[in-house]
């Protein structure tokens, strides 16, 4: 049994590279616009350029300081001013470098950038391109709306983060309340998620979302209407926040998990990383897949098919009774622990705190937990107890009442009606069977089942030995 994992969430840091990036590259371009280096050229040209360029330059390195610190620095192959010094040309920006305190923070190069001073908004084409140890980003264009404090970027966003890439579209940054918003983002990558049968828990994994949203905490990410998918899992939530300081993050609103054996849903699901551990709360329910269909991750379950029993068939004096030879062998597979794992099981409880760390994983399931296991042909048998503990390693469900009492209840289509203190249901293949402690109740059986004893006599037939009379 396996629950959301971390790594389905791992993308929000994606989106805090990149705004990380776009406003470095701002400072550099903003602090370049400060500086006038053709003040001496004023007056001593009248357009000789044309287009209303007054004065260029070429291969013009760069370096911009602000209260006696360098933060930034980079090469362009040719500037152009206009003679108002109102618009500004840089063309191939190369080796850019943005420092903060004295330590290089970023990398950045362009192919274009143009400023217009009357309207605060630089304009940077060519591929703009930023990167750190952390992250990268490339996009066609950016805008640069120093009025507005903001920064733009269109279609065709992408970037490397977290031994992974990524893209976007619409990424919008408002560096004045820091809030940055993305929309159809998707990050690939592999990732560490508890994946049941994996021996080192690392899996290629796509993320989507409709929108990402960092708000004035830049550790604190979130997502909406997303989507995280593997070779064995699918998770979808309709949000879900990352909080990067704390490794935490909660899943909330019709969360979803389909994976190889089990599906789940819940309201809510809180994921601790550093604990390796996972609270889901709520109308929290469990569908553990059949044998069968086990190792099948599809976004749809539909439960078995019921078959139709036949109808009774007329019965002549002394032939076998076909209709109660059904009920009986119902009743004895209803009753049997071999086939608990040829049917789905549904659970269902208000709480699951699952612990995924490798050699320890286990479920305790708390808030009136209930197991049903439909057969076949109506037939069903249930579960419910105080609280349960499934030891995934091990395939052990242990039951429990609450205190001493016989708090875990059994029932069935046979009509049988059990209590009991505990109940242990081990669904080890071949070793499959059922156990309990003050087992106690009533359990339906057949005449003929009592000591072997003889059917009752027909009408007019005297009961006793043969023969004598």
């Amino acid at each position: 049994m396996t629950l959301l994992s971390s790594p389905n969430i791992r993308r929000v840091g994606i989106v805090a590279g990149v705004g990380a990036g776009m406003l470095g590259l701002y400072f550099g371009i903003r602090n370049l616009a400060r500086i006038n280096p053709f003040a001496r050229f004023e007056g001593a040209y009248s357009n000789p350029l044309g287009q209303g360029i007054g004065s260029m330059m070429r291969n013009v390195d760069v370096a911009v300081w602000d209260k006696g610190r360098l933060v930034v620095q980079f090469n362009a192959a040719q500037i152009d001013a206009r003679k108002d010094q109102q618009f500004l040309r840089l063309a191939l920006l190369r080796d850019g470098k943005v420092y903060d305190k004295g330590e290089q923070r970023a990398s950045f190069t362009a192919g274009l950038a143009t400023y217009e001073s009357s309207t605060g908004v630089f304009e940077v084409a060519g591929a703009p391109k930023v990167w750190d140890d952390k992250v990268s980003i490339q996009a066609p264009r950016l805008t640069i709306d120093r009025n507005r404090e903001e920064v733009r970027a269109a279609s065709g966003v992408t970037g490397t983060y977290g031994g992974g890439t990524f893209r976007a579209a619409n990424v919008f940054f408002t560096y004045r309340d820091k809030r940055l918003e993305a929309e159809d983002v998707e990050w690939s990558g592999p990732l560490e998620v508890p994946v049941q049968g994996s021996a080192t828990g690392k899996t290629d994994v796509t993320i989507r979302g409709d929108k990402l949203e960092i708000l004035s905490n830049p550790d604190r990410t979130i997502y909406y209407d997303a989507e995280m998918a593997g070779k064995e899992f699918l998770v979808r939530a309709t949000k879900i926040t990352r909080e990067m300081d704390t490794d935490i993050i909660v899943a909330e609103g019709d969360v979803e998990y389909h994976g190889p054996d089990a599906v789940f849903q819940a309201p809510k699901v809180t994921i601790y990383n550093k604990e390796k551990r996972a609270i889901a709360t709520g109308a929290v329910r469990l569908l553990i897949k059949p044998e069968k269909d086990q190792g099948k991750v599809t976004p749809a379950e539909l439960p078995p098919a019921q078959p139709e029993l036949p109808a009774a068939l007329k019965q002549g004096e002394g032939a076998v009774d076909p209709a109660k030879e059904a009920q009986k062998q119902s009743d004895e597979e209803v009753r049997s622990a071999k086939n608990l794992r040829y049917y789905p099981v549904m659970v269902t409880c208000s709480k699951i705190e699952y612990f995924y760390r490798k050699g320890s994983r286990k479920a305790i399931v708390t808030g009136s937990p209930k197991a049903r296991q439909e057969l076949k042909a109506g037939t069903w048998r249930e579960i419910t107890a105080h609280r349960a503990v499934y030891e995934e390693e091990a395939d052990l469900l242990t039951l429990f009442s609450e205190g001493d009492g016989q708090g875990v209840r059994m029932t069935n289509s046979a009509g049988d009606d059990l209590v009991a203190e505990t109940i242990t249901v081990s669904t080890v293949e071949g070793n499959e069977r059922l156990t309990g402690t003050r087992i106690s109740g009533v359990m339906k059986v057949s005449e003929e089942d009592i000591g072997g004893g003889s059917p009752p006599p027909k009408p007019g037939e005297k009961k006793g030995g043969g023969g004598g009379g």
